[in-house]
């Protein structure tokens, strides 16, 4: 029989959920409910997931009605079970030795008892499985409100659970004693305060829309969008795109109008970064440029209020006093900070701690020029004196009024500072770049000083937080110790340079660096990074773990991981490449059981018996020359000259020469063998661990 098939709508209407915390219950809940309505075999075609500040919805389509009627077979006992262990299955099963069926199985004859379940309705298992699902959100940070222990983002005030056209009777548990039960209606837009009947599924979405809430957020997002362009158009401007403030927003409002307001003129002379930054971080504004890219003296707010010219009138009024007041502290802050030069901002840094135990910010600075002149000439530039400046400079902003007003903003000042008082262009660039990339952003700084100092910066924070035992744990990470390390390795991964994760960590001072158990500890954490960051970027698991678990991989620079990765792809596309590999695990796998033999043990020509032990031998004194050349040579010459011949004299080797001799000796000469050439290979690449 056809199962009939029916939508279902859930609406969990709460006090205002914060716009950083939507996109996360958004994925969930719709992950949450696919494990829920697997689990009870029930079939669907999709799941929407909307949400809106006060609104989380979720929209089944096409959902079977009814499960489908079951029949197991319960496996019992064995037949020749003790009597007692028979009759605890019969009770447990309520059924009689007579309607058991004995089935035989690889471990003897046992007892089955068949068991029919008739399947439950939809509407009978919504309940529950909406239960189990709310129990089962694992909130970054929750609530307890009241006399209730269900944990919800912000306090949850009402479910209204539909089929089709009709209202779900249940509840779901919030304390022992205490429930919230499910209505026919929810509510509307705040200012509103009116509840909303909702007639069926199909109708919700327009229901919500005619009482002035969207509660689709990409819906949300579309019509923000085309209000600004409109505005825009009309004032002849341009919106300056700002995709995580536009995001930002769409959280925020239930029914987007976007106003237009005046930036008075006064203020105008802030650079671009500053209005911006204070328009966007702190009131949440849209800036607009002329087709110049200058700021345009207009602001873009999105109210929540439905239209109307008399409210809209005074939400932009209001807007422009708060922000008034706020440009007015960013404009004296920037006067007074230009008038005074860099070494009153260096004695300043003098007071500031950079973290307990760590000194303050003037001994950062001195520690990022030390670091800066040892790796600049691993990016090709040599100007020490410019590589110091860079470092003692490099913090001076932080200690201005303005960054401690609008944190945001270093890096920025700095580069507004260093143009007042001279500096090139590229050292401008630089102290405004030191913060990029964020973790695995792409958005590198824009020439060498910028990408020096960004990893000084990184390298620093690493190894001092390491070195007073604040090592990110588990989830636990309050210093973004781990986007340092991705920045750091984002950058030796784009930027030329011939830095290897040693030198990097020999940069640093000469106490830290000598510190085997500290080195160790960043070794780890930043070979760790740099398989992530690859695995991010696509590269297979087993081919990173054969380069990347290199005993040597500290000594290798990033050109040089680059180069083996790309030579490693050719050798798994080649047929004597697979067949090396192939024989290779053959020889490691003869070495990994054989009893361990003393580093001091030599091969010993005399005791070769066959020729192809001692055209094994020769292979071997040819490989170990190719090891003291590069990485990339290396590889080519392998490709190219030794594959083949290697898959030869091993095949050989291994048809006419018996590994485990009966003398000792001679056993012990041929593992010594296989074992120096497995050694000689593992230098390259650890080929034991590729998949073939």
């Amino acid at each position: 029989m056809k199962i009939k098939k029916v939508n279902c709508l859930i609406d969990f209407f709460s006090e205002e959920i914060p716009a950083s915390m939507q996109l996360f219950l958004e994925k969930e809940l719709n992950l949450l409910f696919e494990k829920v309505l697997n689990k009870v075999l029930l079939n669907y075609e999709k799941i929407d997931i909307l949400s809106s500040p006060r609104h989380h919805c979720i929209l089944i389509h096409n959902i079977d009605s009814v499960q489908k009627d079951q029949s197991l077979d319960i496996k019992g006992p064995r037949i020749d079970s003790p009597k007692l262990a028979i009759e605890g299955f019969l009770k447990t099963n309520k059924t009689t030795l007579k309607k058991l069926t004995v089935n035989k199985t690889n471990k003897g004859e046992f007892y089955f008892h068949k068991k029919f379940i008739k399947g439950k309705t939809f509407s009978q298992l919504i309940t529950d499985l909406i239960q189990e699902v709310c129990a089962s959100i694992s909130w970054p940070k929750s609530q307890r409100w009241g006399y209730s222990d269900l944990k919800w983002g912000r306090p949850l005030r009402n479910i209204m659970v539909l089929i089709d056209k009709s209202c779900v009777n249940g509840k779901i548990k919030i304390n022992d004693h205490d429930f919230i039960k499910f209505k026919n209606y929810t509510f509307g837009h705040r200012s509103l305060n009116k509840t909303v009947k909702v007639n069926s599924v199909n109708d919700f979405i327009n229901t919500m829309k005619n009482s002035y809430v969207f509660v689709n957020r990409l819906q949300r997002k579309k019509v923000i969008e085309m209000q600004i362009s409109k505005i825009a158009k009309k004032l002849n401007l341009n919106c300056y795109r700002d995709d995580s403030l536009l995001n930002e927003v769409t959280g925020l409002v239930e029914f987007p109008n976007v106003l237009v307001g005046k930036i008075d003129k006064q203020y105008m002379k802030l650079p671009f970064e500053i209005l911006s930054i204070v328009m966007k971080v702190h009131q949440k504004y849209f800036s607009l440029v002329d087709n110049s890219e200058n700021m345009a003296p207009f602001f873009l707010v999105v109210s929540n209020l439905k239209p109307n010219n008399q409210t809209d009138k005074n939400v932009v009024k209001g807007n422009e006093r708060v922000l008034r007041a706020r440009l007015s502290d960013a404009l004296f802050f920037w006067e007074y900070d230009c008038k005074n030069d860099f070494s009153y901002y260096l004695n300043k840094l003098k007071t500031m701690i950079f973290y307990e135990g760590l000194g303050d910010l003037h001994d950062r600075s001195l520690r990022l020029s030390k670091i800066n002149e040892k790796i600049g000439p691993s990016f090709n530039f040599k100007d020490n004196k410019k590589l110091n400046k860079l470092g003692l400079y490099s913090k001076l902003d932080l200690s201005s009024n303005l960054v401690g007003e609008f944190p945001e903003l270093q890096g920025t000042m700095l580069k507004y500072l260093a143009k007042l008082n001279g500096f090139s262009k590229d050292m401008q660039f630089a102290f405004e770049d030191q913060y990029k990339p964020v973790g695995l952003n792409k958005n590198m700084p824009r020439n060498k000083l910028g990408s020096i100092l960004s990893v000084s910066n990184n390298i620093d924070t690493l190894s001092c937080f390491f070195s007073i035992g604040l090592i990110p744990t588990g989830s636990r990470d309050p210093f973004a110790l781990r986007r340092s390390g991705n920045s750091l390795i984002n950058i030796l991964w784009h930027e030329t340079n011939t830095l290897s994760l040693n030198q990097l960590i020999n940069s640093l001072d000469k106490k830290l660096s000598k510190d085997v158990k500290l080195v160790n500890e960043i070794n780890f954490f930043l070979i760790d990074r740099l398989y992530n960051f690859l695995i991010e970027k696509g590269f297979r698991s087993d081919k990173l773990s054969a380069i990347i678990s290199k005993d040597n991989i500290g000594q290798k620079t990033f050109l040089e991981i680059k180069s083996e990765l790309k030579a490693l792809d050719k050798i798994l596309n080649t047929k004597n490449g697979i067949k090396f590999i192939s024989n290779f695990k053959r020889i490691y796998n003869i070495t990994k059981k054989s009893e361990t033999l003393p580093n001091s043990l030599k091969i010993k020509e005399e005791l070769f018996v066959f020729k192809e032990e001692m055209q094994l031998y020769n292979f071997l004194t040819k490989l170990s020359k190719s090891n003291k050349i590069s990485s990339e040579l290396i590889y080519n010459r392998i490709q190219l000259d030794h594959f083949n011949e290697f898959n030869i004299l091993i095949e050989k080797f291994f048809d006419n020469v018996l590994v485990n001799d009966k003398k000792t000796q001679i056993k012990n000469n041929r593992i010594k063998l296989l074992e120096s050439i497995k050694h000689n290979f593992e230098m390259i690449c650890k080929f034991q661990l590729l998949k073939i």
